[in-house]
């Protein structure tokens, strides 16, 4: 707001008691956050004479620091009631008012980058209409305008230059806490999504630990290796994978595995005649073929299970489930708004159960998390109706304001992270002679 707007301005301050209605307004409402994460040089060289801090190309001058610093104070001070000991906490407030400040200038400077200005017109308007210590009878006073600024020693120009800043922060902190307001459509949408719930029908298996548990007959073990093709396959598969494979191996020196050994006391150690020097085909074969058979067996019903999913031929993948050893489970009762479905640790999982439905309760493919594998079915579906009004009404308001406290933490933490991230390509330099003395 500009000479000719001051000239707009009507009337003056007349008592004491509206200046330090002010100053409570001018705490902007609550203490600013203790920024831990600012670590400030103090290049002393680069400040100009009379400043406090620097950021970027915008100097904060000493009398807004100590104009903070009595803000702060003042703060705390009625916290404790009046009981602050300033003698052991002014570095602490000194220390606080310097990165109060730095951190507002930062976060202006952020919202300017992004395209976020402040017009002259609603500064001036905020000073006409916001601040109500100005006015008498719901009019504003230019003599309380001019009165208060004598006494912030305060040009106009700078004063509204840090409405206009303030404006701009507050502007960019709504901008971010709106992006976690839920819409009336997506509230109406959760609610629905809670209200319908499902129980499924589910298979599940790990492969991996179903090939090492089956059983294989020695008659198909002795006829694979029987057959030259298979158990060139088998020494192949052993060559590449021989630590998979337990068994007493081919002593180099049975002498040395006989014999005893003395310990550090002197004394014989028992002998371990189990002890090898690596593992032999001859000892492993059995293991070895084994598992290559079992493997061949889980691939071929898995892909038989697979070809009867695809078709959705229900009869055919009990038919094949049995083959496996595998049964039916169900999860219970869920919905929709789960992160998880109860005793399924997949996140495609839930992903695939938003695809059924009454008319098409099989899902028309397996679910893959790892070595883990899920068949899901559509069992029974139920919608439930609200609680009665009273205590829908009692449980929805406790979501809301949770959901409101959750999404304000959410926004705090991205406005903060913006801050920091902003202040990590800045130059910010900080008069730490001010914060001793």
């Amino acid at each position: 707001m500009s000479t000719n707007m001051a000239d707009e301005l009507k009337k003056g301050m007349v008592s004491r008691g509206i200046v330090k209605k002010y100053t409570a307004w001018f705490v902007f409402g609550a203490i600013i956050l203790v920024f831990v994460f600012f670590g400030f040089s103090s290049r002393m060289s680069h400040l100009s004479v009379g400043s406090a801090a620097r950021v970027n190309d915008s100097f904060i001058s000493v009398a807004d620091y100590l104009s903070e610093e009595t803000r702060i104070q003042q703060y705390y001070s009625n916290m404790f009631g009046g009981k602050l000991d300033m003698g052991m906490q002014r570095q602490f407030v000194r220390s606080q008012a310097i990165e109060s400040l730095v951190y507002g200038e930062l976060s202006s400077q952020a919202a300017q980058k992004e395209g976020l200005n402040t017009s002259d017109l609603e500064v001036r308007d905020y000073i006409l209409t916001k601040m109500t210590f100005l006015q008498k009878d719901g009019r504003f006073q230019k003599e309380y305008y001019d009165r208060y600024l004598e006494i912030i020693h305060s040009t106009p120009a700078e004063f509204e230059n840090k409405v206009r800043k303030e404006i701009k922060n507050t502007r960019a902190r709504q901008l971010i806490e709106a992006a976690f307001v839920p819409m009336s459509l997506e509230e109406k949408k959760t609610q629905e999504l809670k209200a319908r719930k499902i129980n499924l029908a589910y298979a599940h298996f790990d492969q991996e630990a179903m090939i090492q548990q089956m059983t294989i007959p020695d008659v198909e073990i002795n006829a694979a290796l029987a057959k030259a093709d298979f158990k060139k396959k088998a020494e192949d598969y052993f060559a590449v994978h021989r630590a998979e494979f337990k068994g007493k191996g081919s002593i180099k020196d049975p002498k040395a595995a006989t014999e005893p050994k003395a310990n550090k006391d002197g004394k014989s150690d028992p002998v371990d005649k189990t002890e090898v020097t690596e593992v032999a085909w001859d000892d492993v074969k059995v293991q070895v073929v084994k598992k290559l058979l079992a493997q061949e067996k889980v691939d071929a019903g898995i892909q038989n299970l697979e070809k009867a999913l695809n078709e959705k031929n229900e009869n055919a993948i009990d038919i094949q489930l049995k083959g496996l050893n595998i049964k039916w489970e169900e999860t219970g009762f869920f919905d929709f708004t789960v992160d998880a479905i109860p005793k399924i640790a997949s996140a495609q999982a839930l992903d695939g159960a938003f695809e059924l439905s009454t008319q098409q309760p099989l899902l028309g493919r397996m679910i893959r998390e790892g070595n883990q594998r899920y068949i899901l079915k559509l069992k029974e579906s139920k919608t439930e109706a609200f609680e009665n009004a009273a205590t829908a009404s009692s449980t929805e308001g406790t979501d809301k304001s949770t959901g409101e406290l959750t999404n304000r933490r959410r926004a705090d933490a991205i406005y903060a992270n913006w801050i920091e991230n902003f202040k990590k390509v800045s130059r910010v330099e900080v008069n730490n002679e001010l914060i001793k003395q």
